[in-house]
């Protein structure tokens, strides 16, 4: 059973990207509209993550990279 996670990032003022914890391996991330909680979409990433989304910046989140060995920064035009 899924659960959203502990930790998110708001880079939008109408979108927060959140997670979900898990059985799984691959960490889920999703654009959520925080005034209603309504699901606008999964994100999907070019290149493996690891973790919670972080605060980054306006239209910015980060995540560790698989081995945790980088911050990767993203924003709606990087992911998908």
């Amino acid at each position: 059973m899924a659960r959203w996670d502990h930790e998110g990032a708001y880079p939008y003022e109408d979108g927060a990207v959140v997670s979900t914890d898990g059985h799984t391996t691959a960490p889920r991330h999703w654009l959520v509209d925080p005034g209603t909680l309504a699901l606008r979409g999964r994100i999907v990433y070019s290149l493996p993550v690891t973790g919670s989304p972080w605060p980054a910046g306006p239209g910015l989140w980060a995540t560790l990279a698989e081995d945790r060995t980088a911050v990767h920064l993203w924003s709606l035009t990087d992911a998908s």
